[in-house]
């Protein structure tokens, strides 16, 4: 790969004042780790951003570099701002030293005391100081919001280029169980994100193509790496909807969940951590003035919708119409979260309450789908507020029934409910992939909760989790086929509210209430 300009230091080059920027933030959109050295040595010493565009020759999307510049600059202009801010302080600092200037009796160790001209002269310096500083703090200040709003927008058409639904494969390995059995790999990596099953009998080899393809030698630290960039769309005001889909045992809540802190940990706690460093970093760098977050979390069983928080187990209904969107009444959630400790804790306790049982497919499988929504309500130096939520949905597994072996009568109730609300998501997808005039989200409790995070101008990753088992071909092939169906989905919108008729809003406000 062709390298940017180099740094060369020269006789009267200081190390600290000629630090190259070493973020991989500034370019979270690009998982090439080559490029981002290409565009870390294309930073001139001085923290100038080179005005070339072969600093970024390794990527042909002209909306990505010049996001890499905007993010650069906006770091620039971050530095300037605590520079200035630091003197004005250390000036008003002197302000308070020599304004009340009189003799000091008393003291063992008085002051000289200057002539009154004297004095004068240097409040008037100090004070002709401040108001330079504070002019062109004020400069700054604004040209940092300029260059904040620049970064944003282009975060946002980088995101959109990528699709409005992505949608990665995952490939677990076997199990101990189906190795026992003799289970052979019926999917295979076709390479640049294609999946191949195998032929098998009369059935025939068949390929797709996808985002990308996550196998057996990917970690969780690989699976976070594609859902980075959105937790930093969701801090800057969109709705983000990140889910997993499968049969039941392909490794669904591994991806999403997975420990709480570690190598194998999940999507959610990984996410948790994020949020809070992007939110730091805003704060710190003058982006944002605060920000405040809430947790939910919810369970969808037998087509009703449960809180997870508090006590668990309440029943709790759905509202539409408003100007963020679903809103869900009665539900308790968690307002004041300060710390991704606290956020962890609350994802664990919820997480604990979910319904769970043992079929002869997964000796712990999820029979509900849980829903984590984290909404985060920012405001910046001029006073606007901007809202945005990532919503985490662990769904419960697609089942045959043929293959639940003895079950009660219950647990097919469970799968016959589980599998119902799984087809109502597929049907929306399919609206918003024909872009309908009507998208049924009010079929189901699950697509009206996600209404507002699927659509319009919200973003969503799909996993696709699969077993490589021959015996579970035909079910990977119909998770494959879902998640073929979902992509190149486009924008509905320019907004996280999804569009309803008034019919709709009027009837509808207590439609989703539990029966």
């Amino acid at each position: 790969m062709e390298q940017g300009p180099q740094r060369v230091l020269n006789d009267n080059d200081n190390d600290d004042d000629n630090e190259v920027v070493d973020n991989d933030d500034y370019c979270s959109a690009c998982a090439d780790l080559a490029h981002r050295d290409n565009i870390k040595h294309s930073i001139l010493v001085d923290n100038e951003v080179v005005d070339n565009d072969d600093y970024c020759s390794a990527c042909a999307d002209l909306a990505h570099r010049d996001n890499v510049k905007h993010s650069i600059l906006v770091q620039k202009l971050q530095s300037q701002f605590e520079t200035y801010a630091l003197r004005q302080k250390a000036l008003i600092a002197s302000l308070i030293e020599w304004g009340p200037i009189s003799p000091s009796y008393g003291d063992p160790n008085p002051r000289p005391r200057l002539e009154a001209a004297e004095e004068d002269k240097l409040l008037d310096t100090l004070n002709e100081k401040l108001a330079e500083l504070s002019l062109e703090n004020g400069k700054l200040r604004a040209s940092l919001q300029r260059e904040v709003r620049s970064r944003k927008r282009l975060h946002n058409i980088v995101q959109d280029l990528k699709g409005k639904i992505r949608v990665f494969v995952r490939v677990r390995p076997l199990s101990s169980g189906e190795e026992a059995a003799g289970c052979q790999h019926a999917l295979r990596y076709g390479g640049e994100g294609s999946v191949l099953a195998m032929p098998e009998g009369r059935l025939a080899m068949k390929t797709w193509d996808f985002d990308g393809v996550l196998g057996v030698a990917d970690g969780q630290v690989d699976v976070f790496r594609e859902v980075q960039g959105l937790v930093v769309s969701a801090v800057d005001g969109h709705n983000v909807c990140l889910f997993a889909y499968g049969q039941t045992g392909s490794g669904k809540t591994h991806t999403m969940f997975g420990d709480v802190e570690g190598p194998e940990a999940g999507i959610s706690p990984r996410a948790a951590g994020e949020i809070f460093r992007v939110l730091e970093r805003n704060t710190e760098g003058g982006a944002m003035d605060s920000w405040s977050l809430s947790v939910t979390m919810l369970e969808i069983y037998n087509d009703q919708i449960y809180c997870l928080m508090g006590e668990g187990g309440k029943k709790v209904s759905l509202k539409f119409g408003g100007k963020e969107g679903v809103e869900i009444v009665g539900a308790e959630s968690q307002d004041e979260v300060v710390s991704e400790a606290e956020l962890l804790a609350v994802l664990s306790r919820g997480s604990e309450r979910r319904r769970t049982s043992s079929t002869a497919m997964n000796a712990d499988s999820s029979r509900s789908h849980m829903v984590v929504q984290v909404k985060i309500r920012s405001l910046s130096l001029t006073g606007k507020e901007t809202t945005g939520k990532v919503t985490i949905v662990d769904l419960a597994g697609s089942e045959r029934l043929s293959k639940l072996g003895k079950v009660g009568d219950e647990q097919l109730r469970e799968t016959r409910s589980i599998n119902k609300s799984l087809s109502s998501l597929g049907d929306v997808i399919a609206a918003l992939k024909k872009k309908s005039s009507h998208i049924p989200y009010r079929n189901h409790p699950l697509t009206a909760l996600l209404s507002d995070s699927l659509g319009g101008s919200s973003k969503s990753l799909l996993f696709v989790c699969c077993s490589p088992a021959d015996y579970n071909r035909s079910e990977s092939v119909s998770s494959l086929d879902f998640g073929f169906r979902c992509r190149g989905v486009g924008g509905g919108g320019d907004n996280n509210v999804p569009k309803f008729s008034k019919k709709e809003n009027e009837s509808g406000r207590e439609n989703m209430a539990p029966r």
